[in-house]
């Protein structure tokens, strides 16, 4: 190990916590943790991305790793409180109840009126064909 660093500790409102480990880093000696030791033990990133030119991973249970340029081997593996990220609504999930849209009719168009035949452009500023 090149270097381990723990940050304990929080002033809460309600007092200091001496006992709470917040962040805990281990820098590796190189070839230490390959890309597929993290994988095999943290299963698959929630993201992953590029920080300055090096490829990263973050991980919902809290660790972040840091890989050198290659992306082969863990250059720095950062362990925090659970991260979990915001989860985006499901494709085809139905809106809140009353938040419906409303039908609306186009500019320029009649209610009821019949839709415009195939071919025809349905405005004016509509392309042509």
């Amino acid at each position: 190990m090149t270097r381990m660093t723990i940050d304990i500790g929080i002033l809460k409102p309600d007092g200091f916590k001496p006992d709470l480990v917040r962040v805990f880093v281990l820098e590796p000696k190189p070839t230490i943790f390959p890309l597929q030791a993290v994988l095999d033990g943290w299963g698959m990133p929630a993201a992953a991305g590029d920080q300055a030119g090096f490829p990263t991973m973050l991980f919902e249970a809290g660790l972040v790793v840091v890989f050198e340029k290659q992306g082969q081997f863990a250059e720095s593996m950062t362990f925090t409180v659970a991260q979990p990220l915001p989860q985006a609504p499901a494709a085809g999930a139905a809106p809140a109840p009353g938040t419906a849209p409303q039908a609306t009719t186009p500019r320029g168009a009649t209610p009821g009126a019949a839709p415009p035949k195939s071919g025809t452009p349905a405005s004016p500023a509509a392309p042509r064909p």
